[in-house]
């Protein structure tokens, strides 16, 4: 497993004096499936490949018998437009995220005594990460449609549909 660096070291002056030093750094695995729990992994990254074909395939039937107007009259299936969603933009990014590794691993072949830019790889290992947590944070909502036959379950989702349109809010203006 060779694992790739991302360092980055800022330095500002302000015009008061002084430095104000921040930094940041990243590990990478460039080489993503090299031993047996790699591939495992990889079993279970196609069964959610899978898996996501099927909700599209199954939503584009509910969409197709029910309608326009019946369709996006529920907020559940606001919810499963959003999970789909973000599912295939995850897909795309994590293509994307595999080609640049890729190319970047061949250019380092190719040119030695070069400084390594990983700044793109970076930026779509974040993007990987905040897709994770929007898709989980989605299913945990979806989830508790299904969990609404306790009275304290109940309340909770009771709770997040009044408060559902500052949560969309809040995510429509940190996306944004």
């Amino acid at each position: 497993n060779w694992q790739g660096f991302s360092f980055r070291l800022i330095l500002e002056w302000p015009p008061v004096g002084g430095i104000i030093p921040s930094w940041e750094i990243i590990s990478l695995k460039l080489i993503r499936y090299v031993n047996l729990v790699d591939f495992i992994l990889l079993v279970f990254e196609i069964i959610l490949l899978l898996f996501l074909i099927y909700f599209t395939v199954e939503e584009l039937y509910e969409y197709r018998n029910l309608g326009f107007y019946k369709y996006f009259s529920s907020f559940w299936n606001y919810v499963d437009l959003i999970l789909i969603v973000l599912g295939w933009l995850f897909v795309i990014v994590y293509v994307y995220r595999l080609i640049l590794v890729q190319l970047l691993l061949t250019s380092l072949i190719q040119t030695k005594y070069r400084f390594a830019k990983f700044h793109r790889l970076v930026w779509a290992e974040q993007c990987l990460n905040i897709l994770m947590v929007l898709i989980v944070f989605v299913a945990w909502i979806k989830l508790f449609k299904y969990l609404n036959v306790t009275r304290n379950t109940s309340h909770v989702y009771r709770t997040v549909a009044i408060v559902s349109n500052q949560l969309y809010n809040s995510v429509t203006s940190s996306v944004a």
